[in-house]
Formats: C-alpha cells, sequence, structure tokens
C-alpha cells in the first residue's frame, strides 16, 4: 500500500513539472477598466494602394494617457490600415503598450466626420489659423499579450487636423471653435478620448 501511494506522489510531481505554465497562469477573471486621452499621432508611413484611391499606412503611432481606474499612465498604440482617404474608414491592426501591459487591437476606424473647419487661434478672424479637420472614430477588440491575461473592447475618438488633399497631420486639442465648408460656426471640439474594458486575470 505504501509503495502504490509513493508510485502516485512520483505520477503526480512529474504530471506538475511537464505541465505548461500557462495551466497556472493567472486566476478567475475580473472586470477591468480604464478611460483617458488621445494627445498625439503622427502620420506613420503612408503609400497609395495602387490607382484603387486607398492608401496603405503602417506603423502610425497614437499617443496617450490613461487615467485608470484599473490602467494607469502613459500609452502607445502602433497600428496599420488600409484606408480611403475621402472616409478614413478601415480595418485596423495594432499593438497597445500601458506600462507592462502589451495588448493586440483588431478593430475598424468608422467613416470620418467632415471636413469642417478649426479655428486654431480661438477667435476665427485670422484666416491663417483656420485649418480643415475630422473626426475619427475606431471601435474593437484588445487581447492581452503581457502583464495579465484577458480581452476586451476598445474605443477611440478624436478631431484630427488634415491637409487639403486629407492626409491626417495631427491631433486637434479640445475647445477649439469649429465651422462648416460656409464658414457657419456649428459648435467646439472635444478632446480625444480612449477607452478599454473587459476581463482580465493581472
Amino acid at each position: 500500500m505504501r509503495r502504490l501511494f509513493s508510485l502516485a506522489m512520483v505520477a503526480a510531481l512529474i504530471a506538475t513539472a511537464v505541465m505548461p505554465a500557462s495551466a497556472f497562469a493567472g486566476g478567475p477573471k475580473v472586470a477591468f477598466s480604464a478611460t483617458g486621452t488621445v494627445a498625439t499621432v503622427d502620420q506613420g508611413s503612408v503609400r497609395p494602394a495602387g490607382n484603387s484611391g486607398r492608401f496603405v499606412v503602417r506603423d502610425r503611432t497614437v499617443t496617450g494617457t490613461l487615467g485608470g481606474p484599473d490602467l494607469v499612465g502613459p500609452y502607445t498604440f502602433v497600428f496599420d490600415t488600409n484606408v480611403p482617404l475621402a472616409t478614413q474608414a478601415g480595418q485596423v491592426h495594432g499593438r497597445m503598450t500601458v506600462g507592462a501591459h502589451k495588448m493586440n487591437v483588431v478593430g475598424r476606424s468608422a467613416p470620418a466626420e467632415g471636413p469642417y473647419l478649426a479655428c486654431l487661434d480661438l477667435t476665427c478672424f485670422d484666416p491663417g489659423m483656420i485649418v480643415p479637420v475630422v473626426r475619427t472614430s475606431l471601435s474593437g477588440k484588445v487581447t492581452f499579450l503581457e502583464g495579465a491575461q484577458g480581452n476586451g473592447d476598445f474605443t477611440a475618438s478624436a478631431w484630427l487636423i488634415i491637409t487639403l488633399d486629407g492626409h491626417i497631420v495631427a491631433v486637434l486639442p479640445g475647445g477649439v471653435p469649429l465651422l462648416d465648408l460656409s464658414f457657419s460656426f456649428v459648435g467646439v471640439s472635444t478632446p480625444g478620448a480612449v477607452t478599454v474594458s473587459g476581463k482580465w486575470s493581472p
């Protein structure tokens, strides 16, 4: 009987030794969420997709800050997409990094709203300070690659300054007066925002 017990213990120890670490990683998943700002966007690498009217965008980088409650600190979101210039809408594939946490992001950008005109001088008196802008939004799914186990939803939106031919230049801050193309006042810009939420095992 003692010998059978010893053999059972040895078998259990061997099974434990060869079992992948992922079988033990993480505990029960709980809800998490974080909201933050969109501060900057760069152009990344942009090239025409032949004569289709679409553009291939690689390594476009968005930065900002998440203010918690569960993810806190500066983030970078680097993504690729392929979009028509007129709408900026298309599939998005990227990686978001917040401290030790890294997430895969798969989503889609909605057709841009606009174009509108933004008065960077806040008065709309200086024609040289009036620039074209659009409002863009993105929704998708996140899957943690490092720092936690879990997945969830991702949303982001921002007003973006564009060139006259429609290419993205920079993030427009909140509180800037907006005009339609007939130069009628339509409101003010809202700050760029990002939200991540779901279930994780931190």
